[in-house]
């Protein structure tokens, strides 16, 4: 499966798939009967992260679930009309006297469980490393359904026009041993079970033969993944440790001009995809822009930018997040010569730029404006260099209530979120004179069904000198909107973090990480 629990192109996990599917055929046993269930993705415990083509499910052809019967795991197969459905039918033939208990994705007859322990053996050499998704779901209800819960979290890596060459990525984890190999457990006695314990640091990944966009979701643990570490990537021709052709090191000098961050607040949740910079190496057609931050602010999954031309806006979307260069792809107005983010509660006349935002209804987003120039490389048809016009807040907040409507902002009673501003962005040093502004805000959540496992988000605040630093950062959610405002209202503990320290004086340009878990009440 492509697993579009994500929406984009899979790779070598066809090769697998097709040798699933070879495992498959049986001769039929006397006795035996053929069972057909229905298997879905359990919203409520599906906790992804956002953005425009991540977060998606379907079931490809050729997918094969695990079904315990009696004392080993036995394949069913997903029927052809079901390709592409989120609730997918998979057939299966059991023995004659058993009956169906959980089930498991992918199937490998090498898996095992005992004593409420289930192993993957899915992918047992680090050398011939298999792309999946890994997933669990309870014993089928009286329909013979099932509903799949994760079982780890995911890092998505995008490679884009490499050489046709290279046969493998070699991927190097950050801060330890976090790729998920054979051998990996889970307690199926836990109420939402999650792989644990020691992967690997390293491994090789068999690339498909269309090398013009190539995506690895990368199974992991879940648990601590600490931010800024270096994620590295390395190519090969095949498995020979000479025969590199290029790297991407993400936050160290790369030679594909990409650079940036792991961003996921120190914790990485099941089922959580972390977004990783795309790799892109040139040569390919030129199209769209590239836009860059200054003060290595990183582009969010699903920015819009506007450009502006004088007359119209015209909206773009970044094609992925938490990276350095933002893609934005699609024609180009001819006489673009500004662009702007966000691309609503921004008035752009001449050189005076206003800025509003509602306090009880905050739209969050960096304050930025950038001029578009000529491209750095020949894959873009324009760059953009953004400035920030004020400093920055990113915050994540993890384990965000499904009752949750709205989150209630403050920082250490100091009036430095803004509301209405105005400023000349084409100075050298632009510098926000600020109408309304207060030290809180109410922000309206995205729709969900289910608890959120990771939300950020960023918030423009204002520069200048501030006493007593550090500062808590606070937040709770309520159950209402900001027209029905109730302070009663409340679905969650109210987290505070201090990690908004400074000199006491805010520059254009800072960002400051507040991360917060919150707990349900």
């Amino acid at each position: 499966m492509k697993k579009y629990i994500f929406s984009i192109v899979a790779l070598a996990v066809l090769a697998l798939i097709a040798g699933c599917a070879k495992q498959q055929s049986v001769d039929v046993v006397p006795g035996s009967r053929i069972v057909t269930v229905t298997a879905a993705l359990e919203n409520a415990t599906t906790k992804v992260t956002t953005g425009s083509e991540v977060g998606k499910f379907a079931w490809e052809k050729g997918d094969v679930i695990g079904v315990w019967v009696g004392d080993a795991f036995v394949p069913f197969t997903l029927d052809d009309s079901s390709v592409g459905t989120v609730a997918g039918k998979f057939t299966g033939e059991v023995p004659a006297g058993k009956e169906i208990d959980f089930a498991v994705y992918p199937y490998s007859e090498a898996d095992t469980y005992a004593d409420g322990v289930y192993t993957s053996n899915y992918s047992q050499d680090w050398w011939d490393y298999k792309n999946a998704v890994h997933m669990y779901a309870p014993k089928a209800n009286s329909a013979n359904e099932y509903k799949f819960q994760h079982l780890c979290a995911y890092a998505l890596i995008t490679i884009k026009n490499l050489r046709a060459d290279c046969k493998y990525a070699y991927l190097e984890s950050p801060g330890g041993s976090m790729f998920l190999q054979g051998g990996e457990s889970a307690n199926l006695n836990d109420e939402y079970p999650k792989f644990s314990g020691e992967a690997a640091e390293q491994c090789f990944v068999e690339l498909p033969e269309d090398h013009s966009k190539i995506v690895i979701y990368a199974p992991i643990l879940p648990g601590e993944w600490k931010d800024g570490k270096d994620f590295k990537v390395k190519f090969f021709r095949d498995k020979d440790w000479g025969q590199e052709y290029g790297k991407g090191e993400l936050e160290a000098e790369p030679v594909i001009n990409h650079k940036g961050k792991i961003v996921t607040g120190g914790i990485v949740n099941r089922g959580e995809i972390i977004v990783f910079p795309d790799i892109v190496f040139e040569g390919a057609a030129a199209s769209g822009i590239s836009a860059t931050i200054e003060g290595g602010l990183t582009w969010l999954s699903g920015t819009k930018i506007g450009l502006w031309d004088g007359t119209t806006l015209t909206e773009k979307t970044v094609a992925s997040g938490n990276v350095a260069v933002g893609e934005f792809e699609g024609d180009v107005p001819e006489n673009a010569l500004y662009a702007i983010t966000p691309t609503t509660g921004i008035e752009l006349d001449g050189t005076s730029l206003k800025y509003t935002n509602d306090q009880w209804n905050f739209a969050p987003g960096a304050f930025l404006f950038g001029t578009v120039g000529e491209p750095t490389s020949s894959a873009y048809l324009k760059s953009i260099a953004f400035k920030n016009m004020g400093a920055t807040i990113r915050v994540t907040l993890k384990n965000i209530p499904a009752a949750a409507k709205t989150v209630f902002l403050e920082c250490g009673a100091r009036p430095f979120f803004f509301f209405e501003g105005t400023v000349n962005p084409l100075d050298e040093n632009p510098v926000i004179e600020a109408a309304a502004k207060d030290e809180w805000c109410v922000m309206a959540l995205p729709e969900h069904t289910g608890d959120i496992a990771s939300l950020t988000f960023d918030i423009p605040i204002l520069t200048g000198a501030y006493d007593t630093p550090p500062w808590g950062f606070k937040a709770e959610c309520y159950s209402v909107t900001a027209d029905d405002w109730d302070w009663g209202a409340k679905v969650s503990t109210k987290p505070q973090s201090n990690e908004i320290e400074t000199t006491g004086t805010i520059n254009r340009g800072d960002i400051f990480n507040v991360n917060l878990t919150f707990e349900a009440l």
